[in-house]
């Protein structure tokens, strides 16, 4: 597309430090999703879905924003 100000990283964020100290403008993150928003349309991820897989989920995804969070510019 011809953008010169854009840097794309791809890195786990989960916990770990990125591998650059750099500070940004904006980070899109692509957190892993839990399902639960389209429970009414597949029946069988209610079964499959646990207590404990949910809360390690979203500890996850907390963990992530929290990362992406230390990345952006005052």
């Amino acid at each position: 597309m011809g953008v010169q100000n854009v840097f794309i990283v791809c890195s786990n964020a989960s916990g770990e430090r990125v591998p650059f100290h750099i500070k940004s403008d904006r980070v899109l993150i692509d957190a892993p999703c839990s399902n639960t928003g389209v429970l009414s349309r597949r029946v069988e991820a209610r079964w499959r879905l646990k207590e404990d897989d949910i809360n390690k989920l979203t500890a996850l995804q907390y963990s992530i924003l929290k990362t992406g969070v230390a990345m952006l510019k005052p």
